[in-house]
């Protein structure tokens, strides 16, 4: 099972923990870091749209969460502008393989609304929108993309790609200790927590949120050391405990 950190909650799901080989220090929580910690902050956005007339509505901005690694809900804000302040109706869409094939976006509240959305001259006026990943994606995605796209102009723009990951609840094994790196060499790194009940520690960890290497304790305890190995300096790496 995989093990989110969490106090007391163990949830099958990748962690959006990254540790830059070669850096000393610990993290502990979800979302920690080595060397920084992933934030809300506003990520860019890329337009896929062009020039539109000057009478029509545009998205100006679309600000989402810059983690690589999100899940659950997740916010988004997106800005409208019309030269006239004339009122706009916008789709959210979300894609799960690099911007081929699109779908709508479930909003976390159905009073969520699209349709006749206030607007105002440039930057315009901003709106929030909370999708419900969940119930879209209920398991794992390396390559998410959410777009917000004004239905009469067609102006567009797209969040950069995320891995996205809803994998479902898993309750057989509590953390006593959330994980935390020590050790830290330019080439290795020891991952370190503590469980309710003995069991193997594995972490798999990669330069990506696919992951794709692996490392084990050997052993059944309730105390976790894992040695991390064939890191690069200066490189970010994710990891998520199975137990």
């Amino acid at each position: 099972m995989r093990l989110a950190f969490r106090t007391h909650t163990v949830l099958a799901t990748t962690l959006a923990l990254a540790a830059l080989a070669g850096c000393s220090g610990g993290s502990s929580g979800k979302g920690g870091s080595a060397s920084t910690s992933a934030s809300a902050t506003s990520a860019s956005a890329t337009s896929s749209s062009s020039s539109t007339p000057s009478a029509t509505a545009t998205v100006t901005s679309l600000r989402a969460p810059s983690a690589a690694l999100l899940q659950g809900q997740i916010a988004l804000a997106f800005r409208l502008a019309h030269p006239l302040a004339d009122p706009a109706d916008v789709k959210v869409e979300f894609s799960v393989d690099g911007g081929q094939s699109w779908s709508a976006a479930s909003p976390v509240s159905s009073t969520s609304q699209l349709t006749q959305l206030a607007t105002g001259p440039a930057p315009g006026l901003e709106h929030p929108f909370t999708w419900d990943s969940a119930q879209d994606v209920p398991g794992f995605e390396p390559d998410v993309r959410v777009a917000v796209e004004v239905s009469a102009s067609g102006s567009r723009l797209e969040t950069p790609p995320f891995a996205l990951d809803n994998q479902p609840l898993s309750t057989h094994v509590v953390l006593n200790r959330e994980p935390y790196l020590q050790l830290t060499t330019p080439s290795t790194s020891v991952v370190s927590w503590r469980t309710d009940t003995a069991s193997e520690g594995v972490v798999e960890y990669g330069e990506t949120p696919l992951l794709g290497q692996s490392a084990r304790s050997g052993r059944k305890a309730e105390r976790h050391d894992v040695v991390l190995g064939g890191l690069r300096p200066d490189t970010r790496y994710y990891y998520r405990l199975v137990s």
